[in-house]
């Protein structure tokens, strides 16, 4: 008789580790992509320009997207079907296109608006008139009324083109608005729209005005610690500077050099202390700088001032347009170069000591703290009959004024 548990034991070890060799790790199917990508352009239908700030909206999703501004929109992780995008903005008539998004797809959707004709046209500006000069640095900005206005909107800018604007005033109901506190002498560009029951109109044309010159917002004079003299100041745009020609030191005769030995050393104009009461003393470049070579150094100015190097110096030529005679004090200069609307700079003609020892009047030189070469630097020149704005270099060994700037 054959004993069968042998095989038996045998075909039940054979099966086990068959069944165990069939196992697989079990692997969790990637789910399908189920959603598109809405990609397109919003531009006007007149003449295809792109149209920015446009609010974008599928009829599914209360929320909205902006297009940029090249009028360009993205909408991401729509689900697949079928939709209404919708686009609106102010001042144009509402469009809305119908779409189909393909899951794992991008779908095109370029929208064209129409300008909204019953929309209100642009206010006309009043006062003050387009290029307006010396005006307060509180002044009140007008414009006329629009029929049915609801509202009107200003914006004032130091940038012509309004990418940055200084203030905003939204939901006006009156057709003037006072602007508190604008900078002395610096121009202000203006513009305003209106809102009615149709829509809202574009931007008015754009206005400009200069404001008078003035001192410089908390610190009308300063003191100098060291002789007690007193300065005025006076702000142009973004700068502060002193009213008045730096007059410190010792006066020294001009047949000599000015040297480091720790006393500050000045010359007059003709060698007579009483010029320097009136224009400031005359200083050799070194001298001012205090034998630094840094731009933008102290040097004999007082404490938080400097002299400018010379970029300081293009920036304040860029203000008064390289008009020289907008520098210039009232009463300075004759013919072309008489002095006209003045900035607050209040330049006087000093006069300067040229590197032979001798004087020459009837122009004022102001050194920049930067140099040309080690004999040079550079400074500002204003002439008596011209201008035309001089900015080059000059020899160090000459004696020219120096106007000190806010650090």
């Amino acid at each position: 008789m054959i004993n069968r548990y042998p095989i038996f034991f045998l075909l039940l070890v054979f099966s086990i580790i068959f069944l165990n060799s069939c196992e697989q790790e079990v692997v969790t199917p990637e789910q399908p992509v189920s959603t598109g990508t809405i990609q397109g352009k919003v531009a006007k239908a007149i003449d295809s320009l792109a149209i920015n700030d446009a609010s974008v909206q599928i009829h599914v999703d209360p929320s909205s997207v902006m297009t940029n501004q090249s009028g360009e929109f993205t909408i991401n992780n729509v689900e697949a079907g079928k939709y209404t995008v919708t686009v609106s903005k102010s001042g144009y008539l509402e469009n809305s296109i119908n779409i189909y998004v393909n899951a794992g797809a991008i779908t095109k959707a370029n929208i064209f608006l129409n300008i909204n004709s019953t929309s209100p046209p642009a206010p006309t500006l009043s006062l003050p008139i387009n290029g307006a000069r010396n005006v307060t640095i509180q002044p009140t900005l007008s414009w006329n009324t629009s029929t049915g206005a609801t509202s009107y909107a200003l914006q004032v800018s130091l940038d012509s083109l309004f990418r940055d604007t200084n203030f905003v005033y939204n939901g006006l109901i009156d057709t003037k608005q006072q602007i508190n506190i604008l900078n002395h002498f610096t121009n202000y560009y203006w513009r305003v729209k209106v809102t009615d029951i149709y829509g809202t109109s574009g931007w008015s044309t754009r206005r400009y005005f200069r404001t008078i010159s003035g001192p410089c917002p908390g610190i009308a004079t300063v003191i100098d610690p060291r002789n007690g003299k007193l300065y005025n100041t006076t702000q142009i745009d973004s700068q502060c500077w002193l009213k008045e020609n730096l007059d410190i030191g010792t006066m020294v005769q001009g047949t000599q050099d000015q040297t480091n030995n720790g006393i500050v050393e000045k010359y007059c104009y003709d060698n007579n202390i009483a010029n320097c009461n009136i224009y400031g003393g005359l200083y050799q470049w070194n001298e001012a700088m205090e034998y630094s070579t840094t731009p933008g150094a102290q040097g004999i100015c007082p404490p938080g001032w400097h002299i400018p190097n010379s970029a300081e110096f293009y920036t304040l030529l860029e203000k008064v347009k390289n008009d020289e005679n907008s520098l210039k004090a009232v009463g300075q200069g004759t013919g072309a170069g008489a002095s006209k609307i003045v900035s607050g700079f209040s330049a006087l003609l000093a006069g300067y000591r040229y590197s032979n020892s001798q004087f020459f009047g009837y122009l004022a030189n102001f050194w920049s703290s930067t140099e040309s070469s080690t004999a040079n630097a550079f400074n500002l020149t204003l002439f008596n009959q011209d201008s035309k704005m001089y900015f080059y270099y000059d020899n160090k060994a000459d004696g020219f004024s120096v106007r000190c700037l806010k650090d």
